[in-house]
């Protein structure tokens, strides 16, 4: 052999081990398992009945996979898919356990190269009805003389809550109950409280939780309100300067595979009408999909937060426009809608059934910013529901969201929310603080009498309401005065699991908060004594001609159950104007 031949030869099959290297790398690249970590629960643990975030497995993984469980080691393809598993990293799935069981789930996950994770293993147990116990007791001083507790019902079956001040028993509040006033109290005095369940008999008490009251002398209400959307400089966007700068408020456009919560039409700022003489929102809400007059609509109406800048989804307080936040202060977001003709048949008097929803996303502090809320509820978020009851009458109706929704995904349908003021689990940070994506669907559950179907939104606001109001017992409280026959409507959601209280509604000229008696100052509304459908709905509502309010520029609604001495109350404008003071303005007090 010739040197040149042996050289060649040398070439030869050096290129073919490289050739050869090269294949085992891309085979070895291609045959990367992805990696499963189970996120929540935490392993092994005994978890309460009846709270939304405790029925959750939440897995991340290395790669991007689609994510499948089963109660026994099995091969993929005979595993249940995952509910919200979509090609990426982060994947949910609801559970309904039982009370008193232990689980045990494997969990893999296939990546897009059709390569599967080793099993990853969620093992936990759900706590034993007779031994029940409260979970995630908070108590927070809200002044000086009073102290705000919250807590997690342990099961479905529980009958009551027992409240414990300092070792002593001091109330007992029904099992559909989440939270507890604790009144009359000493300034700057230091409080333990422990809360336990009756399931047949009283259980355990809970771990304590300690609260010192606010000194006096100190205005501990007043603050200023936040405006978040009031379309006076027309349609924010997100991302500033983009080439494709989205927009904070858009609506979900129909496709071929969507659900009910869609629509077409069009969105513009306008000043042919608006609540408070300046600018609102209009949606023409056009004919619906593909032209189908069966297809199901909305009028979806969505407030995005979610940049293109750190792809992240941020709190919806980080977009306020004007006042100052402030962590643990707001309780109410109030909006302003004013419905078309065409929507007058959605009103569903006296059923209890709803027409609106307003949809909630909730993250804790340290979820991931890559989720809104409902998708990581093992972290601390989720994604809740206030619906409403709302008639067409051609003018403003003022919508008020508080921190008591009427459901949560997950949940079943006929259990009781109630109230969620820190529904992440973390002390002063409440429900507003922890909001990132809100939506509001005026639902149509099939086309509307006539396109098109115009829409208008104002003066989406922050605000602290500083009453002890009712909102256990009042929740999605709404209303309107109507001029044209000088009709009162309000609208409230009661407890699900109380079909027999009944509420009196009273009402005055002036803020019946400061009237020397309150409720009982007040005058008595005609008719007003009013019964819940049943149990199986809870939206309630009042109306009357009967109230002369001609002189006057506000009339005070309010809506008391009769087992309770707590209320609420609504200031409707007679004029059509704000009652309320905008964001800037002195506080209402």
């Amino acid at each position: 052999m010739t040197h040149a031949s042996s050289k060649l030869s040398a070439l030869i099959l050096a290129r073919s081990l490289w050739i050869i290297l090269g294949s085992v790398c891309t085979l070895g690249a291609a045959a990367q398992e992805p990696v499963v970590k189970v996120l929540y629960p935490p392993p092994d643990a005994v978890l309460p009945v009846g709270g939304f975030l405790q029925t959750y497995l939440a897995v991340e993984t290395s790669l991007d996979c689609l994510c499948r469980y089963a109660a026994s080691e099995v091969a993929f393809e005979g595993m249940t898919p995952f509910t919200n598993s979509n090609g990426g990293k982060y994947h949910t799935h609801h559970l309904v356990p039982e009370i008193g069981k232990q689980y045990k789930y494997y969990i893999r996950c296939q990546s897009a190269n059709n390569n599967v994770s080793a099993p990853a293993v969620a093992s936990f147990s759900m706590a034993d009805s007779p031994n029940g116990v409260p979970a995630n007791l908070l108590a927070v001083a809200t002044s000086p003389n009073r102290v705000l507790l919250s807590w997690t019902v342990p099961d479905s079956k529980t009958t009551a809550i027992k409240i414990y001040r300092d070792g002593s028993l001091i109330g007992q509040t029904p099992a559909g109950f989440r939270n507890y006033v604790d009144t009359d109290l000493q300034p700057e005095t230091t409080h333990r409280y422990a809360v336990s369940a009756v399931i047949g008999h009283e259980g355990p008490k809970s771990p304590e939780a300690v609260a010192i009251t606010l000194p006096e002398n100190v205005d501990h209400t007043a603050y200023p309100p936040a405006m978040l959307e009031s379309f006076e400089e027309g349609l924010r966007m997100l991302n500033p300067g983009s080439s494709e700068a989205n927009q904070h408020l858009w609506q979900h456009v129909c496709g071929d595979n969507s659900h009910r919560a869609c629509s077409q039409g069009n969105l513009s700022i306008t000043t042919e009408d608006s609540h408070d003489g300046g600018s609102s929102l209009k949606y023409e809400m056009t004919d619906v999909v593909m032209g189908k007059a069966t297809q199901a609509s909305s009028a979806y109406l969505r407030f995005r937060s979610m940049t293109d800048v750190d792809n992240a989804r941020h709190n919806a307080r980080e977009y306020i426009t004007s006042g100052k936040w402030k962590l643990d202060t707001y309780n109410r977001l109030r909006f302003w809608i004013k419905l078309p003709p065409a929507f007058a048949k959605e009103f569903k008097a006296g059923t209890g059934q709803g027409d609106m929803q307003f949809g909630t996303y909730i993250r804790a502090s340290h979820g991931k910013l890559s989720g809104a809320g409902a998708e990581e509820s093992g972290l601390g978020g989720g994604h809740f529901y206030h619906t409403f009851n709302i008639p067409y009458t051609g003018v403003w109706h003022q919508v008020i969201i508080d921190m008591h929704p009427t459901h949560g995904r997950g949940g079943q349908g006929g259990i009781e929310w109630g109230n969620s003021s820190y529904p992440t689990g973390e002390k002063g940070f409440n429900y507003f603080d922890a909001l990132t994506v809100f939506y509001v669907d005026a639902g149509a559950y099939h086309a509307l009498a006539e396109y098109p179907a115009d829409f208008y939104f104002d003066d989406f606001e922050f605000y602290k309401d500083t009453n002890p109001e009712n909102v256990d017992q009042i929740f999605s409280l709404n209303g309107v005065y109507v001029p044209a026959d000088h009709r009162i409507y309000v609208g409230w959601g009661h407890p699900k699991d109380d079909g027999k209280t009944k509420y009196e509604v009273r009402y005055a000229f002036e803020d019946i908060y400061s009237l020397p008696n309150k409720f009982d100052s007040a005058m008595r509304a005609p008719r007003g004594t009013v019964s819940p459908p049943g149990s199986a709905y809870n939206i309630m509502e009042y109306s009357t001609t009967g109230i002369n309010v001609a002189g006057h520029d506000v009339v005070y609604v309010a809506i008391k159950p009769l087992n309770s001495t707590l209320f609420r109350q609504i200031a409707l404008p007679v004029h059509g104007h704000s009652v309320e003071p905008r964001a800037g303005e002195a506080p209402h007090n």
